[in-house]
Parts: structure tokens; C-alpha cells; sequence
């Protein structure tokens, strides 16, 4: 498989998991309504993210470790600029927000990417091995 469809692959389930966690961490308890209604700026948002972890992963060849290290860092970026999360600096909530925010933001990054070097795996598998 080229590193092109990689690389839209992954923002595809990039953007698949981004509906899935926000879902089930903020706007399951807040009501669809609420969510909808910030949907321009969260449609751009869901896209965007997994386009730039897509450029690191496949363009830049980007390993796991370093990958994590972004995913810290544009995590902690995007909760304080954009979500105005406070309760990440301040005790005793950064000691239960920070791994949260640190497992949400991994799963973000991580589920996709594992997702698709899978789909790779298997449609290579099968290239080699038609009959199988």
C-alpha cells in the first residue's frame, strides 16, 4: 500500500476517533445539541489534528517516542489556548487531569495509527499471497 493512502487513512480514523472521544468525554453528558452547534469549528479541528500527526507519521517518519512527546505538547497547548482548561495547572486536579489529558491525546494519536499499519499489513499479506 502507498504511503498515501496511509496518510489519508489516517486521518480518516483520525477523525473516526476524534468523534468517538469527544463523544463519550464531553458531549454524551452535555447533549447533542450543544455539540452540533460548535460543529463548524470542531469538523475543521477533527480534520486537522490527525492531518498534522499524519505529515509526522508517514512524511516526517516520525518514531513512537517523539510522537508521544507532540502529543503531549499540542495536547497541553490545546487545553489551555483553545478549551481554556485551567484545572491542568492547578493542584490537586492536574494530578488526575494531566494522565487523562496525557491517555486521551495517546489514544488519539496512537488508535489510528495502529489501525492502519494493520489495514497495511493485511493488504500487503495478501498481495503477496492471492490465494490465501
Amino acid at each position: 500500500m502507498k504511503k498515501g493512502l496511509s496518510y489519508l487513512l489516517y486521518i480518516v480514523f483520525g477523525f473516526l476517533a476524534w468523534v468517538l472521544a469527544e463523544y463519550v468525554t464531553v458531549w454524551a453528558e452535555r447533549g447533542m445539541a450543544e455539540w452540533v452547534s460548535y460543529m463548524p469549528f470542531i469538523f475543521v479541528f477533527y480534520i486537522v489534528y490527525p492531518a498534522i500527526f499524519s505529515i509526522l507519521i508517514y512524511r516526517q517518519n516520525w518514531g513512537n517516542m517523539r510522537l508521544l512527546a507532540a502529543t503531549i505538547i499540542i495536547g497541553f497547548s490545546m487545553e489551555l489556548l483553545f478549551f481554556s482548561n485551567t484545572a491542568i495547572l492547578q493542584l490537586p486536579t492536574a494530578a488526575y487531569h494531566i494522565p487523562a489529558l496525557i491517555l486521551i491525546y495517546g489514544f488519539l494519536t496512537f488508535a489510528p495509527k495502529f489501525v492502519v499499519s494493520k489495514l497495511v499489513s493485511v493488504v500487503n499479506r495478501n498481495r503477496k499471497n492471492p490465494l490465501s
